[in-house]
């Protein structure tokens, strides 16, 4: 992922002349601030994803992580059952993991005022 976000030196993102580089005028600084200011931010979905979390976070260039709990439920067999204490377990070791390497992270949640029915 790192590298299909990011130009060359840093990874192998395709590149066209268009006009965020004002169709090739401005593309060396295009390139080199695109390199610096994206940001990667992975998505934790899985139950295996969960397994391999040490090694995930080792990669460089994340910049954070996005925890999907029904996914992540849905992988447990467990579809939608986010507050399942085996789900909220594993929530939880994906906090702790990006605590300790100092990565953010994130968590979707749904609106507590429920919409009116139509």
């Amino acid at each position: 992922m790192i590298q299909a976000a990011k130009y060359q030196p840093k990874g192998q993102r395709s590149v066209g002349a268009a006009r965020a580089q004002g169709y090739g005028h401005y593309f060396s600084e295009y390139v080199q601030n695109a390199n610096n200011e994206t940001t990667i931010i992975i998505q934790i979905e899985d139950i295996i994803a969960v397994q391999n979390l040490d090694t995930i976070l080792k990669v460089p260039g994340i910049d954070g992580v996005l925890i999907g709990p029904y996914d992540l439920s849905g992988s447990m067999n467990l579809l939608g059952e986010v507050t399942h204490p085996l789900v909220q377990a594993e929530i939880n070791k994906v906090k702790l993991k990006c605590k300790e390497t100092k990565i953010p992270f994130g968590i979707f949640v749904m609106n507590v005022k429920p919409h009116p029915k139509k």
